[in-house]
């Protein structure tokens, strides 16, 4: 036919409807670009009215059966609407090749007059390729060639359609009829049916909403997919559920929201309830008029509750139109989009209102009763023309659970008290055990609270506890990271582990988190028992909101539920008010009472407490004191006599003090200009230093600044001396650097020197400090974020500044009573234990390396141990009450007698015997007046051990191979050697 001019019409529409089978999907879709021109699209073309029946897209099934006359065209559609050329390649089941150089309508069949040809193609599948040319008959430049695929049939025109089902979460979708296909207009009944627990949601797909049962009617190839979900935790009533609702127009008056009300005849159904809206699951009946609608529908559900005291709260959801009014057994609990006063069931809504909002309410759980309760639920409209009604109310039961906590305040060596928050009231009950998961031991409080504090007395001294906490019905935590450690008794010589944290309540870009990760991964498996705080725990003003964020938050879930908290207060802590009515005092619980050692102090701000054989004191540097309005540099004020009477009475191996405000800063403070420090430095230290304290630890600088071994260092920065304030100016790294010795102190000595530590920087370090930085008497200062970690072992303290990076910035040793010069009278061969009197390395004149060794004198004799950095030294002296007897072994084995006197200086020193069996052991004698050198070889010229003496010793030849060895006693003016066989 000619080739004519494209006309609109309705017989596109029909064709189109007629071959609704017609599937196409394209595999590519390139454009032809440059002077060719592009080829924009195809259309499908009736060959017999030369009209468009529908673009064409790649992968499209062409049914026969369903075009007119069983015939059609393909044509290219160009942008210019005429190129100089389009060439089609067919490939299939036919395949043709012709170029149409006549447009715009470039026509797969055609010829060269410009006329439509009708096509019939074969039953197959089918690739057409097409591309366009700035010349005729296929030439010139070329644009991107453009591919189809599609594929022919010839099927009855009667359509069959497929319902392909879906669902995501838990539950399943059925479908009426169930057929593997459906004829054109067939209606099919889908059910959506959640799992137990679970909750139908809405429809996915080629069908939406919340419907259910859903009718779809089958009008092509369908997928609908329904969704479940889980509801929240404690979840009552959720969405979609089934009710008892009264929608006949009739005063129910007031009876119906109570317990006792028989709702048999009222009818159930499925929310959401409503008319004239989309989503319905249930119709709501509105009376026989349209323009005259009840105004109001009732509804009630009964549920059960077995236990109301394991939830806090309950919190409803509900979404209506147009006004609610919701009543638990008979009492109203919630209203919304209705008057005040008095309401009726002709009573309108305020205004009118959408039906999918949800409108969030709480419900106190004294509404409740354990057992049966009915909710009961009234819908308004806001008038008797409303298009619209809506229904539905979801209802959750808030569990009861902690929201702080749980973190141990108060251990001593039988006790701990335990604390936490709950986000509803009960009572309170911690269980313990030393093996995790059997907890032998309890303790309750009664007091129904949110607030919950409980202590647990009669524990074991220095042992591990596990516990889990919750009231005396439900237990609400408790894993592996809930222990603590009893404290151990005075007399300990074991190793006390103390975390430090200054001003830990920032965050400065991550420190806080960092810091807490490097202690973490220092200590490992070996965590610290006791957590100080040393003020500024929550910035900025000390609230209890900013100790949630600030504190418990970031430090709850890890070291607050198995480190003993030991605070001190901050001027942050006390939102820089001095008066003492801040939450700081209702957070944490101290010792007022001496219950964990030390004098009482009756009141929280400031108190002592023994662990170990530590005695630790907390100091307010901030607060003030009645009567007076005092302060901590205040000499004569409450707090300072106080100390003076716990200092006096204290007899524990060490005293270590912290509190917020450092005596000496160059740090983000400057301690000689700011009035609190320099007062402390001035007025306060003397009495700290005369009472034997040996570390002071502080905050508020956030940095970390160390100082010598300081004493009676009371003036400006600039008058520090090192020869006059410093008893020792070590680093005190103890390290084997040059000189890292460990300052050394005398216990409870006065002003024997004292450390004092700035470890403000556990919530990160800002990078300013004063022009003066360090301060001079603060040489060890890092300006990074970090925490100070301390491990007392005995008459040893080891303590280690642990930088946020992960890295040890700084370390110093302090050893108490070392250096001893001890003499010991004893009989002649009576075995002697001596022992090191420090806790490290060891290197013995014997050549020992033990703590301790057993020597048996028979002279008078001199025994000396050193460290291995050669920084400590005790001497023994031994004297011998009788003279010696030396035994020597003859090479027959018998024992013989020889001199029983030691021989005169002169003749000194002696080697024997010459000849023995291994195990017995090599006698020296040497003047005991003089240091003499020990030397063994081998036969091989190689030293196989060496000491130093002072007197006689013997040298134990159990650990020397038998052979010939060489043995050199060497003195300042004189030497002997001795060739010795050793046998087996």
């Amino acid at each position: 036919m000619k080739k004519v001019k494209k006309k609109p019409g309705s017989l596109f529409d029909f064709i189109r409807k007629s071959i609704a089978f017609l599937i196409i999907s394209i595999f590519s879709a390139a454009v032809c670009n440059g002077q060719a021109g592009s080829v924009t699209g195809l259309n499908l073309i009736n060959p017999t009215t030369n009209l468009k029946i529908k673009a064409l897209v790649s992968g499209e099934v062409l049914n026969l059966a369903a075009l007119p006359g069983r015939k059609l065209n393909i044509q290219a559609v160009t942008n210019p609407a005429t190129v100089g050329s389009v060439v089609f390649n067919l490939s299939g089941q036919e395949t043709l090749v012709r170029t149409d150089n006549i447009g715009p309508h470039y026509a797969l069949q055609g010829d060269k007059a410009g006329d439509y040809f009708s096509w019939t193609p074969t039953v197959g599948s089918y690739t057409l390729k097409v591309q366009c040319f700035a010349e005729p008959d296929g030439k010139g430049i070329a644009g991107a060639a453009v591919t189809f695929t599609f594929k022919v049939t010839d099927l009855p025109s009667t359509s069959q359609f497929n319902l392909n089902l879906a669902s995501t979460g838990s539950g399943v979708v059925t479908k009426s009829p169930n057929q593997a296909a459906y004829a054109s207009g067939t209606k099919v009944l889908l059910t959506a049916s959640p799992d137990p627990g679970a909750q139908f949601t809405g429809w996915q797909g080629d069908a939406s909403g919340t419907t259910n049962p859903l009718t779809v009617t089958m009008d092509g190839h369908k997928n609908i997919s329904a969704t479940f979900v889980q509801p929240e935790p404690g979840t009552i009533i959720p969405y979609g559920a089934i009710w008892k609702y009264h929608d006949k127009g009739t005063d129910q008056g007031s009876a119906w929201t109570g317990l006792s009300f028989n709702d048999g005849s009222w009818t159930s159904g499925r929310a959401k309830f409503g008319y004239g809206i989309k989503d319905a699951a249930t119709l709501i009946g509105y009376g026989p008029v349209s323009s005259n609608k009840y105004i109001t529908t009732y509804f009630r559900k009964s549920i059960s509750i077995t236990d109301k005291d394991q939830y806090a709260s309950f919190s409803g959801s509900v979404k209506r139109d147009d006004g609610v009014r919701i009543f638990i057994n008979g009492v109203e609990v919630y209203r919304n989009n209705l008057p005040g006063g008095a309401i009726n069931y002709k009573t309108l809504a305020s205004g009118a209102t959408d039906g999918s909002t949800a409108h969030n309410f709480t419900i106190n759980k004294t509404a409740f009763v354990n057992g049966n309760n009915v909710i009961a639920v009234e819908i308004h409209q806001n008038g008797a023309t409303s298009a619209d009604m809506a229904f539905d109310l979801k209802l959750v039961g808030k569990p009861i659970k902690i929201t702080r906590g749980p973190y141990l305040q108060m251990g001593n060596q039988s006790g701990v008290t335990v604390r936490w928050r709950t986000n509803g009231p009960t009572d309170s009950r911690i269980e313990v055990g030393t093996v995790y998961g059997t907890y032998s031991l309890s303790a309750s409080n009664p007091t129904v609270t949110t607030e919950h504090e409980v202590r647990i007395n009669g524990l074991k001294t220095n042992t591990k506890y596990y516990y889990r906490l919750g009231s005396t019905k439900n237990v609400l935590q408790g894993d592996k990271n809930n222990f603590f450690k009893t404290a151990p008794s005075a007399e300990t010589t074991g190793k006390i582990r103390i975390a430090v944290f200054g001003d830990c309540g920032m965050d400065y870009k991550g420190s806080q988190a960092a810091t807490l990760n490097s202690y973490l991964t220092h200590t490992g498996q070996n965590p610290a028992e006791l957590m100080l705080l040393l003020g500024d725990n929550a910035y900025d003003d000390g609230t209890d909101a900013e100790y949630q964020a600030n504190f418990f938050n970031p430090y709850g879930s890890t070291i607050l539920k198995n480190h003993i908290i030991f605070p001190t207060p901050g001027n942050h802590d006390y939102g820089n008010q001095a008066s003492r009515t801040d939450p700081y005092y209702k957070i944490f619980s101290m010792p007022t009472a001496g219950e964990c050692g030390g004098v009482p102090s009756g009141t929280e701000a400031f108190y002592s407490y023994d662990w170990g054989n530590i005695h630790f004191i907390s100091l307010d540097s901030y607060g003030t004191e009645k009567p007076g309005n005092t302060r901590l540099y205040d000499t004569l004020g409450v707090q300072v006599n106080w100390l003076k009477k716990d200092l006096a009475a204290n007899k524990k191996k060490w005293v270590i003090a912290f509190w917020h405000h450092p005596p000496y800063s160059m740090g983000t403070h400057n301690s000689d200009t700011e009035d609190q420090m320099f007062k402390i430095r001035q007025n306060f230290l003397r009495i700290l230093e005369r009472g034997g304290v040996d570390l002071v630890l502080c905050g508020h600088s956030h940095s970390y600044e160390r100082s010598y071994l300081l004493n009676k260092h009371y003036g400006w920065e600039k008058s520090f001396s090192k020869s006059a304030h410093a008893k020792s100016t070590s680093s005190g790294k103890y390290d084997g650097s040059n000189n890292s010795c460990p300052y050394v102190t005398v216990t409870g000595a006065k002003n024997h020197g004292t450390v004092y530590t700035i470890a403000g920087s556990a919530g990160g370090a800002d990078g300013k400090v004063a022009s003066a930085w360090p301060h001079n008497a603060m040489p060890f200062s890092f300006n990074r974020g970090g925490m100070l970690y301390l491990e007392v072992t005995d008459n040893r303290l080891d303590a280690k500044f642990l930088n946020q990076d992960g890295k040890i910035a700084d370390q110093y040793t302090i050893m108490q009573n070392v250096n001893k010069t001890s003499t010991k009278t004893v009989a002649s061969n009576t075995p002697v234990q001596l022992s090191a009197s420090w806790q490290g390395s060891y290197k013995w004149s014997t050549g020992a390396t033990s703590k301790s060794i057993t020597v048996n004198a028979t002279r008078d004799t001199t025994f000396k141990v050193t460290d291995s950095n050669n920084c400590l030294t005790d001497v023994f002296k031994i004297k011998v009450t009788s003279p010696a007897k030396v035994v020597n072994v003859a090479e027959d084995n018998s024992v013989t007698r020889i001199d029983n006197q030691l021989k005169p200086a002169s003749e000194l020193p002696r080697i024997f015997p010459s000849h023995m069996q291994k195990g017995t052991s090599i006698s020296i004698e040497a003047d005991p007046a003089e240091e003499m050198n020990i030397m063994i070889t081998n036969s091989n010229g190689m030293l196989v051990q060496s000491a130093t003496i002072v007197g006689s010793t013997t040298i134990d030849t159990s650990n020397l191979a038998a052979g010939i060895y060489f043995v050199q006693v060497i003195g300042k003016d004189r030497t002997k050697a001795q060739k010795v066989l050793i046998t087996n």
